[in-house]
């Protein structure tokens, strides 16, 4: 089951207090079901086997992962000039 959570706002909250309203209407539709799993539009799913900086956060790695020459977004005023993009300045979390 997916859910349009813009269906569930509520006035004068902050939109996460929309998933409460939306689960309950999950567990209505489906009262037999066993697990309801919430999944967050910015949850990671991740592999615990693998090293998230080796594959992608090494400098090197990530230097050799980069695009280059492809037109992103029309504006390059948005952007920038992605040919001088260095793997040293992108923001890493």
């Amino acid at each position: 089951m997916f859910l349009d959570l813009n269906a569930f706002v509520l006035a004068q909250k902050h939109p996460v207090w929309g998933k409460f309203p939306a689960i309950l209407q999950a567990m209505e539709a489906f009262p037999t079901a066993q697990w309801i799993w919430w999944l967050d539009f910015d949850a990671i799913i991740m592999n615990p086997r693998l090293n998230i900086f080796e594959h992608i956060l090494d400098p090197n790695v990530m230097e050799t992962r980069l695009l280059r020459g492809h037109e992103i977004i029309a504006d390059k005023a948005i952007l920038g000039d992605q040919e001088n993009i260095r793997s040293e300045t992108v923001p890493k979390i």
